[in-house]
């Protein structure tokens, strides 16, 4: 194995992550799986993926998309259904996708003519009858060659924004704060769990990311950019106001309107926020809850600010000496800065202000919390000031041909590393290619003698899959590393579901999701299986509480069945075969009902 030294001057030799934009050295979301299951199992931490939690939101995103695609399909009013998706507007400019405007001009005047007595507020109608869409429908279909080439022309570009939003599509903004509010809910006293933003992304397409940690008693956004809101996690958002949200606060802490950032260019968001995440996190949260501060601060107007200061080690990662300068003057350090750097407040005094303040407001949690930081200050900022000298030290190693007027590489260092960790090889899962050939015989149903041939291997083979009663009623004792167990199932399983989602990218999704195993004993299609996979985890997540589900959310027998065949049964289920006997076994809903196994046998 190569030595760090040896890996870093390899990497100076090798000209990537030196441009504002490199996405040879740019993480995705779709490689975010490995390097979590890495970390977890290297470090004992727990971080998570938007979407992973919430698998159920996710899927019901992707169905949107789903919709809209098949629909502008139909057959019968195909025009009709584009144009219900769209703003038509006569008088003015739009750059949405789903306008027509006057940037299709002679469009936009030959369908505000005809299709007036049909149209509300710059769109049709949503009470048309049957007659009526009818009409619509013929009115589209016999417009003039040249106009009715621009509507086709919208119709594809259309289609293409929402084949290209089903494959890359996760989670909205307002959505990841529900899933991480979820997560805080579930979480025990003691337990400290990471997550990135992903920005609506779930493949490999870039986008901005953002991180917390999330505890029981607050949220800790560890470093922050110059981001517009729709893009960012932000302590006044609606959701995250009004709690505990611990966040670096340039624009507290900076004297004047320039705050610091750590990222210079524009694609090493996403290593920022997983190497934060991995140093904050390892080893039991000691650079969280030791090495950094979170401190409430009263300000003039004696409203409470959560205030984040990160660790030294952090440092490393910077791209810019100025962010390193900006926390060394507030540790207080004497830096000639220059004129363009940010300079920040007097820690020490914005201690003292905010505890007068809280003492005035009789909040004397806040002011005890602010006199301990000060009377421990100066030791603390002697062992950071040393600390950040040693990142600097690390740091000063990867400028890119030793020119220190560039930024830093060690960002983009730290991301081929993941990146290697991601992208490598794992070794082959075994799978059953009886059972794989039938997934591909469903798209091909027309070759019926071989479909019915891999029907009988797979009659076969679930005649030696246990049955739902064995599963249910042999051993229902817990293991003694129930949650390790627990939260690997439940891993597994959101694995599963988000590499079939990840499947949804081919252009026959649409077909393969409805895809039903006609013909075939006890098939299930890959949308039933994503369903019985997600309702399992909220069981899971739910396990203490099992009776708060909604009914939507409870396993039936079309679950029960889609859990125990095919092959989620056999690449998940049935490597955790006694903890799943347990959970089932657990279920109220499966006493209520008569579910049958693979062998035909009744609960």
């Amino acid at each position: 194995m190569q030595s760090k030294s040896v890996r870093k001057e390899r990497f100076q030799a090798y000209p990537v992550g030196t441009g504002l934009y490199d996405t040879t050295t740019m993480l995705t979301a779709e490689d975010l799986g490995e390097i979590f299951n890495y970390y977890e199992k290297k470090h004992g931490i727990r971080l998570i993926r938007n979407g992973d939690y919430h698998q159920h939101v996710l899927h019901n995103n992707i169905e949107k998309y789903v919709s809209q695609i098949e629909s502008l399909y139909d057959e019968r009013v195909p025009y009709y259904k584009l144009l219900s998706m769209c703003d038509i507007y006569g008088t003015s400019y739009s750059n949405s996708i789903f306008s027509i405007s006057l940037h299709e001009k002679k469009l936009c005047e030959e369908l505000n003519k005809k299709l007036k007595p049909f149209m509300k507020d710059n769109s049709l109608r949503t009470d048309l009858d049957e007659n009526q869409i009818t009409q619509v429908e013929a009115i589209c279909r016999n417009l003039s060659p040249d106009i009715k080439k621009q509507l086709d022309e919208k119709r594809d570009s259309i289609l293409k924004h929402l084949e290209n939003k089903k494959v890359n599509c996760c989670l909205t903004k307002s959505q990841a704060i529900e899933e991480i509010l979820d997560i805080q809910r579930s979480l025990g006293g003691d337990e400290a769990v990471g997550y990135v933003f992903t920005n609506d992304r779930r493949s490999k397409e870039g986008a901005h990311f953002e991180a917390v940690i999330i505890t029981k008693e607050s949220i800790i956004k560890p470093v922050e950019w110059n981001q517009p809101m729709s893009t960012a996690l932000y302590y006044f958002d609606r959701g995250l106001s009004g709690m505990k949200f611990y966040s670096p606060r340039g624009d507290f802490l900076a004297d004047g309107p320039e705050q610091p950032t750590q990222q210079v260019d524009h694609t090493h968001c996403g290593v920022l926020c997983v190497s934060y995440l991995k140093k904050l996190l390892q080893d039991k949260g000691k650079a969280l809850f030791e090495e950094s501060l979170m401190i409430p601060l009263y300000d003039e107007e004696n409203n409470i600010n959560y205030v984040y200061i990160p660790p030294p080690y952090i440092m490393q990662y910077s791209q810019t000496s100025k962010f390193i300068e900006f926390y060394q003057m507030l540790m207080g350090k004497e830096i000639s800065a220059s004129e363009d750097q940010p300079k920040p407040h007097n820690l020490k005094q914005l201690l003292e202000e905010s505890k007068r303040r809280a003492l005035g407001k009789n909040d004397k949690a806040t002011a005890e919390i602010n006199q301990k930081i000060l009377d421990n200050f100066d030791e603390f900022r002697l062992r950071w000031l040393k600390g950040c000298e040693e990142a600097c030290a690390k740091r000063d190693e990867m400028f890119n041909n030793n020119d220190r007027s560039s930024y830093n590489l060690y960002l983009a260092y730290a991301a081929k590393r993941m990146q290697d960790e991601a992208r490598s090889p794992k070794p082959s899962v075994q799978l059953n290619t009886k059972m794989e050939s039938i997934d591909a015989q469903l798209k091909v149903s027309e070759q019926e003698d071989m479909l019915s041939h891999e029907r009988r291997v797979l009659e076969n083979e679930l005649e030696q899959l246990p049955s739902i009663q064995n599963l249910t009623t042999e051993d229902t004792s817990v293991p003694h590393n129930e949650n390790e167990e627990l939260n690997t199932l439940k891993k597994d399983l959101q694995e599963y579901v988000f590499k079939r989602m990840t499947e949804a990218g081919s252009k026959d999704f649409a077909a393969h999701h409805r895809t039903k195993m006609i013909g075939l004993k006890l098939g299930y299609s890959a949308e039933q299986k994503i369903t019985a996979a997600n309702k399992l985890i909220y069981a899971l997540d739910m396990r203490d509480k099992l009776e708060q589900r909604p009914d939507e959310m409870k396993l039936n027998e079309t679950d029960i069945g889609a859990l125990t065949t095919s092959r989620l049964y056999k690449n998940v289920i049935k490597s955790h075969l006694e903890l799943f006997n347990n959970v089932l076994a657990n279920l109220p809903e499966i006493s209520e009902m008569n579910v049958k196994g693979a062998s035909g046998k009744e609960i």
